[in-house]
């Protein structure tokens, strides 16, 4: 199956999922599409070519990039991004803070430098925090986590 997703101020450029089989014997991947190229099949070089392009025009907002990057880290849509107030607002009583996504540029340049999203799969939240160094390479790493397992359902605790 494939399923496409426009990227916010990037005209030309759609993100794909393509999955395939199915119960234990299920995968996918995710990569990013631009018409008369070869398709990105690798998350990270796809996530270095949307921030150059961010970076040298204008920078969607920290929601639209987490929302870009969280399709590409998770090909198999198995977590949720946490994108507004809304969605972060559950986790008010749960153990660890959980914020919308985060954006750093550096101020002479107008480069991203970070970006940081949550996502939640099941009672769990985790964040997802991307680095940009100086040449444009890209770092994915967690951060923070918080579990929301003890707390009730009735009272905002997440679906498992």
């Amino acid at each position: 199956m494939l399923s496409y997703a426009e990227v916010p101020a990037t005209p030309g450029y759609r993100l794909f999922h393509a999955s395939w089989g199915a119960g234990g014997s299920e995968d996918a991947l995710s990569g990013l599409l631009y018409a008369g190229k070869e398709p990105d099949l690798l998350p990270g070089h796809a996530m270095e070519t949307l921030m150059e392009i961010w970076s040298a025009a204008s920078t969607p907002a920290a929601g639209q990039v987490a929302q870009a990057l969280a399709f590409l880290l998770d090909p198999m849509s198995r977590r949720e991004p946490l994108l507004t107030d809304e969605d972060v607002a559950a986790s008010a009583s749960g153990e660890g803070p959980v914020t919308t996504p985060a954006l750093e540029t550096d101020v002479a340049s107008g480069r991203i430098t970070r970006t940081s999203f949550w996502w939640r799969s099941g009672r769990e939240a985790q964040e997802v925090v991307v680095d940009v160094d100086d040449s444009g390479h890209v770092t994915v790493g967690g951060g923070r986590s918080s579990d929301r397992s003890a707390v009730p359902e009735a009272e905002g605790g997440w679906l498992p």
